[in-house]
Parts: structure tokens; sequence; C-alpha cells
């Protein structure tokens, strides 16, 4: 590809950091400290995660698949589960007018958002 993993690391970050008007010399600073590329998966995804701010429902759905970051809380109103929810629920009219295959595809599913995860979703032992 021409780049090492490490280079396309740090721009990357730096091109979003840039993005979000963040001044290069805080951008320097990240990168020697607390951003500092280690090699491994979890520094790429925790900075994708960062940069996916913008992207809610991208964001989400890399913490479903990859569990990082590993301090995603749920919301403190929900005192029953201990992660964010695994899954939309289906829209109502999907219950009005499609009722027979969304209670099969629902089958496990509590509180609409939690109980069966998707294939794809990494169990992290969190409710």
């Amino acid at each position: 590809m021409g780049i090492s993993a490490k280079d396309a690391y740090e721009k990357a970050v730096t091109l979003s950091m840039q993005d979000n008007k963040i001044e290069t010399s805080a951008i320097t600073t990240y990168l020697a400290g607390a951003g500092k590329f280690n090699g491994t998966k979890e520094r790429v995804y925790w900075d994708m995660w960062v940069a996916l701010f913008k992207e809610n429902y991208e964001a989400w759905s890399l913490y479903r698949r990859t569990g990082i970051p590993t301090t995603n809380y749920p919301s403190k109103l929900q005192k029953k589960h201990t992660d964010q929810p695994w899954r939309l629920p289906y829209p109502n009219n999907e219950y009005l007018y499609n009722a027979d295959n969304v209670k099969a595809a629902a089958t496990g599913t509590v509180d609409y958002n939690w109980g069966k995860r998707l294939w794809w979703a990494k169990d992290n032992g969190k409710e």
C-alpha cells in the first residue's frame, strides 16, 4: 500500500482532528501520548469510535461489533440493563402491518432493545 499501519493511523487521526478544528499542537501531543499507536486493533477502534462522534449510528454499530470502547455505559435512567441497547426496536407500523414476521424476528428480544443479540454483535458479558 506504500504506507505503514502507524503512518496510516496517525494520518487518519490527524485528519479527523483537523476536521474537528483541533489545534496542531494538541494533535501532536495526543499522538505522542494517549493516542500513541501500539499496533493493536483496539487502538484503531478507539480512535475510529471517537472520529464517528458525529455519526452516532455508525459509532453505536462499531461498539456493538467490537466492544470498544469498554467504557461505554448505558443510560443512567435504565437500571435493568448494564449495556447499551443491542438493537433498534421495530417501528409500530411493522407491528400493525407485518405482525407475524415481526413477532418471529423479535423472539428473545426483551424491552424492545435487549435480549437476543444480532448475529454479528460481540458478547461482552453485559446485559
